[in-house]
């Protein structure tokens, strides 16, 4: 009898467990965010013109994202520079896709997700991009 106890019990337990791994997830990356860097790994194949290009928009663009904020929201809207979508984390806690208003979606690989810090990558015309996120605070005077 106590072995099939033990066989019920255990699947359900796992099944707990996941379940508030998830939730503990999707609950650290809910809030407000801040670039502190983005970083770029371009393929061995890009030179001349086109990497000069790339890396000039990868600063350009770093620049436009150090001065908004990622707003992730618990109903489940990411909200930056303008754009506005809908984000899904998945069960592991390792992805996060982001579709926005025109339906394209864009998947981020997350690295490192801490309850002040976000790193996370995502490839955008073959490009690796980094990006280091911190958690935003206002500041009340």
């Amino acid at each position: 009898m106590k072995a099939k106890i033990s066989t019920y019990l255990l699947p359900i337990l796992a099944m707990l467990i996941l379940g508030a791994f998830q939730v503990q997830h999707s609950e650290t990356l809910i809030g407000s965010w801040k670039l502190k860097s983005l970083t770029a790994q371009y393929p061995k194949t890009m030179m001349g013109k086109s990497k000069s290009a790339a890396e000039a928009d990868i600063k350009d663009l770093t620049g436009r994202l150090k001065k908004t904020t990622f707003v992730f929201s618990k109903d489940g809207y990411l909200s930056y520079l303008g754009h506005k979508g809908k984000w899904v984390m998945s069960n592991d806690g390792k992805t996060v896709d982001f579709i926005d208003d025109a339906k394209e979606k864009t998947v981020a690989t997350i690295i490192k997700l801490s309850p002040d810090q976000l790193i996370f990558t995502r490839v955008d015309d073959g490009i690796t991009q980094t990006f280091c996120l911190a958690k935003y605070v206002k500041e009340i005077h």
